[in-house]
């Protein structure tokens, strides 16, 4: 077991603990002692009784050019919670049938939980047959088809259960990790079991990832993520969400910005995609959790925005209209609704946009309809919605008074067991129908990975992974001189996860026109490069490119990273001085440099290319000096003074990089950080791109006391981490997200309505300095910034 744990900075930690109690609709001590009012007078819910799985097909509201058809429903599944397919065609089905049999979760740790197989016998596109491949589980949440078995994840332990003949009776079951998940409640726990495109395991709401090499079960750090579901595009860009935001991402790789455990990423890591929460329901949605809260329902009683937002999907089926392609999918099940997304991605930057200015994609009328897990499959592209189909989807710990008291009131409690699992199709789509992976050679295995289906491109990735049939290899080096990127960076990573050699075919990729191919290619030739004489080669390609534009440079630091030595190379003091105004760039930079960071620091002091200051710069050498601090210990801090000293422009940067390290040290008075702002050498210091230079007189000024400093340095990292991606580095504000804060009243104004904007968040359109900021200009509003005190 390869297990590590990364250090994080005691801020960092204080806001993690922080998000940490705040996840899916959890009951904090205030809402269990705060008052908890009726409904409004006019608002006046009607029962809500069940619908049979035919009545239900008439609830739903879909945009046009798409239709929903039912699959499967009870009694042939019940509670289902996640699905997955096998290369037959066969569904198979997570029925988590222990969850909230009532209102006080009776019995919700008996092993009554099932994995159920569904087959289509006569080809009319519902399912007819049904068997019972695996029982008596305690809540199974994850689920995923994996060689010759299913991985399945109950509520502690995740196994590897084999059905090596294939059939439908299990053959082994294989404890891949006893410790999967042992804290929190069924919606906090680890879940999703993503095959990603690099060939490992992935998962939200874990720091962990599994992958099976030589029969043995490996077990490897990663970034954690997310809170419920886990999704992945065409590049092997991860998507994931929490409860109250629908939809995050990793704009870096899987662990190459969690290399240094002297440095915590906050911009290319976790980076919110979309701002916009708004959810447009079609009904009441009266039984919330937080449903007495003033602003949570509008004045008809419906949702505003996502309170169980979860399970994203990015749309990969090659069957919608090609507008569809590379979109996101967010399920909303307290809205009844599921959600579509516009997906811009600009390398470093992902975003997303509401398909539609006033609607969501589906919606139904019926509350009882819990898009809960969305999927593609082999059966032409098309989108399959897992709907738990229950009144109540809120487990009992954390349930309010309020929640419970409009529950009973309108029967939601019962019936349970229920479920069904829909198809939705595009009326004009375009069929690409997979065929029987069975019967393939493994050269048509290869050609699978250009199908027009994200789903068949993954399985016949997985299987020449798990097969490594010696006579795919020449197919695949074939594939990569092709142009097609998606089967291009497919057959890389096919290759690498089979063990071959495929250096020279990623070197040579590296120049390609195609950035994500060429970024495909930069990780791979990095984990291949294992000699002195490759790594030479490979720091010679990435020369040659990395200008080309910032996602090259980005990727290129990445790629150093995995070397070693990066502080030795001129590559990356390049990168640095080319691209130190990228607050991503920063990050990758920072990722490569464990334990190098005084020597790189050092470095930089010594070009003549940073001799004149630069906003990014300065925040470069101030991260350099905290993290060389984290890493050296107190033992470098005379070292860190020699370098501050004299008039040079970075003498404050690196007094405050010391700053926030002995911060987190309870002693920030170790250093004398103050550089004296009267003497006229250091009014400089005090200036750059957006603040105001410093006044002729400086005879009213007094330097900042130590409580200041403190507030000072910690300002600047909380505004850096958490407010220069909407507002800008500078406080100039960015078109399409936010407004300006310089010059702002809403800034220099009352303090306590300040408080309350970082707190509450705020709805546009707003006025700043004589102009007036609104969509699309800026988003709609201004989320809370949640984890402030």
């Amino acid at each position: 077991m390869n297990l590590m744990i990364f250090p994080l900075p005691r801020v960092i930690r204080y806001l993690l603990t922080f998000l940490l109690s705040c996840s899916i609709c959890q009951v904090t001590g205030q809402e269990r002692y705060e008052t908890q009012a009726d409904l409004p007078a006019h608002i006046k819910p009607t029962l809500s009784p069940p619908l049979s799985p035919q009545e239900a097909l008439n609830s739903f509201e879909l945009v046009e050019g798409f239709k929903i058809e039912l699959v499967a429903s009870e009694p042939m599944i019940e509670d289902p919670i996640i699905i997955d397919w096998d290369t037959e065609g066969r569904l198979w089905v997570a029925e988590m049938r222990g969850f909230m049999t009532d209102i006080n979760a009776t019995g919700q740790f008996e092993k009554i939980g099932r994995i159920s197989v569904l087959e289509d016998t006569d080809a009319d596109g519902k399912m007819d047959k049904v068997t019972r491949f695996l029982d008596d589980l305690v809540l199974p949440r994850a689920l995923r088809c994996f060689q010759d078995g299913i991985l399945v994840a109950e509520h502690e332990k995740l196994w590897y259960v084999t059905d090596t003949n294939n059939d439908l009776v299990p053959d082994e079951k294989i404890l891949v990790d006893s410790e999967y998940a042992t804290h929190g409640s069924v919606e906090h726990r680890p879940n999703g079991l993503l095959i990603g495109l690099d060939n490992w395991i992935y998962n939200s709401r874990s720091n962990k990832r599994y992958s099976l090499v030589d029969g043995e079960w490996i077990i490897d750090a990663t970034e954690n993520r997310g809170q419920w579901g886990i999704t992945q595009d065409d590049y092997g860009r991860l998507y994931y969400n929490f409860h109250w935001s629908q939809l995050h991402s990793d704009i870096a790789p899987p662990n190459t910005l969690t290399r240094n455990p002297n440095f915590t990423p906050t911009l290319s890591v976790n980076a919110t995609v979309s701002n916009d929460q708004l959810v447009y329901p079609i009904r009441m949605n009266t039984a919330i959790n937080r449903g007495y809260r003033s602003g949570v329902l509008d004045d008809e009683g419906k949702l505003k925005r996502f309170a169980s937002a979860c399970s994203p999907w990015i749309y990969r089926g090659g069957s919608f209209p090609a507008s569809f392609s590379g979109n996101a999918f967010v399920c909303a099940p307290a809205a009844n609704t599921i959600k579509r997304n516009l997906i811009t991605d600009a390398g470093l930057t992902v975003s997303g946009t509401n398909a539609y200015p006033d609607r969501d994609f589906v919606a139904s009328t019926d509350e009882r309809f819990r898009p809960v897990s969305l999927s593609g499959g082999p059966d032409d592209g098309a989108l399959y919605v897992v709907d738990m189909y229950r009144g109540i989807i809120q487990q009992a710990d954390f349930m309010t008074a309020f929640l419970r008291k409009e529950s009973e009131r309108r029967n939601l409690e019962q019936p349970i067991n229920q479920g069904r699992i829909y198809r939705i199709r595009s009326s004009n789509g375009i069929s690409h129908r997979v065929p029987d992976f069975d019967y393939l050679s493994p050269a048509q295995w290869v050609e699978q990975l250009g199908h027009p289906n994200g789903w068949a491109r993954d399985r016949a990735q997985q299987w020449l992974v798990w097969k490594k049939p010696v006579e795919a290899i020449k197919h695949l080096q074939a594939l990569t001189a092709g142009s097609n990127p998606r089967s291009i960076i497919h057959a890389l990573w096919t290759l690498d996860g089979m063990g071959a050699d495929s250096f020279l075919i990623a070197i040579d990729l590296i120049p390609h026109a195609n950035s994500k191919i060429a970024t495909a290619a930069m990780a791979i030739a990095a984990r291949q490069a294992t000699t002195t004489t490759r790594i030479q080669e490979l720091v010679t390609t990435l020369a040659a490119q990395f200008s080309k534009s910032q996602e090259h440079a980005f990727h290129s630091a990445l790629a150093l990273g995995q070397l070693g030595n990066a502080s030795e190379t001129q590559l990356l003091l390049n990168i640095a001085t080319s691209f130190a105004e990228s607050p991503n760039i920063r990050e990758a930079i920072l990722s490569s440099l464990a334990k190098q960071e005084l020597k790189f620091l050092q470095i930089l002091l010594k070009n003549p290319d940073w001799a004149n200051p630069a906003h990014g710069k300065q925040l470069l050498l101030q991260s350099l000096a905290s993290c060389a601090l984290r890493s050296e210990g107190e033992k470098i801090v005379r070292k860190l003074l020699e370098l501050a000293s004299g008039n040079h422009w970075y003498n404050l940067a690196i007094r405050e990089g010391a700053l926030i390290s002995l911060l987190e040290r309870n002693d920030p008075m170790k250093l004398d950080f103050n550089p004296g702002i009267k003497d006229a050498r250091f009014r400089s210091l005090l200036q750059w791109p957006g603040h105001n230079p410093l006044p002729e007189s400086t005879a009213d000024f007094r330097p900042l006391d130590k409580d200041e400093r403190v507030l000072y340095v910690q300002g600047q990292a909380i505004y850096a981490g958490l407010c220069a991606s909407c507002h800008g580095p500078d406080g100039k504000g960015m078109t399409m997200l936010a407004p300006p804060l310089i010059k702002s009243e809403w800034v220099t104004g009352d303090p306590d309505r300040l408080a309350r904007i970082l707190l509450h968040g705020l709805e546009g359109p707003i006025e700043v300095n004589a102009r007036k900021y609104g969509p699309p200009d800026i988003l709609p509003a201004m989320p809370p910034v949640g984890m402030m005190s």
